[in-house]
């Protein structure tokens, strides 16, 4: 069971309070702007130190009219299972705690010790967000879906971050080469040391990707067949690595050198990795509604979940901003059926209970939560 329970306070419009949760399901229901989305923001915040819907945090922390806070905190209980993590010290029952300030400072605390690597805050406990903007998925820039991929590849790959952050920085002396006047006069073996090290650390970086990728891409279609029978097999996802397919990183360093030259900036590699996401000849974002590309974008996010799973055994935190939205109700049942049999908890809002409890599988324990004015009440 990964959150058992959780504190906010001063985080956005949310009472400070502790709440309980359920291993398997929860549902926390209540009218536009009580607070659900708040809570689930709060709950992303504990596992990864960031917020999935803004980048400032002026609209996190909470004010009123007696003071205006410089932080917020959230602390919560949680149990992280042996195959989570290969550290003993975090097995079991983990008190985890993470303050956001307005200079941007951060503060992380893990069973009372402090650390300073969100990543490894980051790698206990996965947690996947499921709401509206999931979408982004398909209408997106590359880097939404090169985030997707990669967030995976984190959980199952231990050494990926290491290999990103290297590989970047020498992307970044590379550009920083590429704009010097002198390699502009014709020095260009001055830039072939960075070309080789970043065609190293690029095709590392692209088999594990690559492998990824096609454990996504076969739970995919498994997904799709009970979510969107009918048209789920015109789905098709194509990996696009960032270079020629015909050749070799390096050998694609090398040809594009007079036009990084030209432009300033490395033209190809794994930091121009996308994923196609397309629907018979077309993109799916043009060819399918807004209801089919809901469907997809969940569908997308089970796949993942379940390639952590498959690798790992790992468990997951799965969070649902407002489920029922575009989603019919025989899809409603599916998905929900899809995730219980993930084994995974899930917290989701939605505006009533009958939209979703009606909707779960038989003897299937839940526990309901309303929300109104930040204060999150057990039902």
């Amino acid at each position: 069971m990964p959150i058992r329970s959780l504190s906010p306070y001063q985080f956005r419009n949310l009472s400070y309070q502790t709440i309980e949760f359920h291993p398997e399901f929860n549902l926390v229901i209540g009218v536009n702007g009580s607070g659900k989305t708040s809570l689930l923001e709060s709950l992303y915040t504990l596992t990864s130190l960031r917020s999935f819907r803004t980048y400032k945090l002026d609209s996190i922390i909470q004010r009123n009219e007696q003071s205006k806070y410089q932080d917020c905190v959230v602390r919560g209980n949680v149990f992280i299972s042996k195959s989570n993590t290969a550290s003993l010290a975090y097995h079991g029952e983990t008190e985890i705690g993470v303050k956001r300030s307005r200079n941007e400072n951060t503060f992380i605390k893990i069973n009372g010790e402090r650390i300073r690597n969100a990543s490894e805050l980051a790698s206990l406990l996965p947690t996947i967000i499921i709401e509206p903007a999931s979408d982004s998925l398909l209408n997106g820039s590359p880097n939404v879906r090169r985030s997707f991929i990669d967030w995976g590849v984190f959980h199952v790959e231990h050494s990926f971050a290491n290999l990103w952050k290297r590989y970047l920085a020498v992307i970044k002396q590379r550009n920083a080469l590429l704009r010097s006047s002198e390699v502009q006069f014709n020095n260009h073996h001055l830039i072939e040391p960075w070309d080789r090290q970043a065609s190293t650390l690029g095709e590392q970086i692209h088999a594990k990707r690559e492998m990824h990728f096609k454990r996504i891409d076969d739970q995919l279609k498994v997904y799709l067949r009970d979510l969107a029978p009918g048209w789920g097999e015109g789905v098709n996802l194509s990996y696009r690595r960032g270079w020629d397919k015909k050749s070799s990183l390096s050998e694609a360093f090398g040809n594009a050198r007079d036009t990084d030259l030209e432009r300033k900036y490395t033209s190809v590699g794994p930091h121009r990795m996308d994923v196609r996401i397309s629907y018979g000849a077309a993109l799916a974002v043009e060819a399918l509604s807004r209801g089919q590309q809901k469907v997809l974008s969940i569908a997308l996010n089970l796949a993942q979940v379940a390639s952590l799973q498959e690798v790992e055994g790992k468990e997951a935190l799965v969070l649902i901003d407002d489920l029922a939205s575009e989603l019919d109700e025989k899809n409603i049942e599916i998905v929900l059926g899809s995730l219980m049999a993930l084994n995974t908890q899930v917290i989701c809002t939605s505006l009533s209970e009958s939209q979703v409890l009606d909707k779960l599988p038989d003897q299937q324990k839940y526990k309901v939560f309303h929300v109104e004015h930040g204060l999150v009440t057990p039902m």
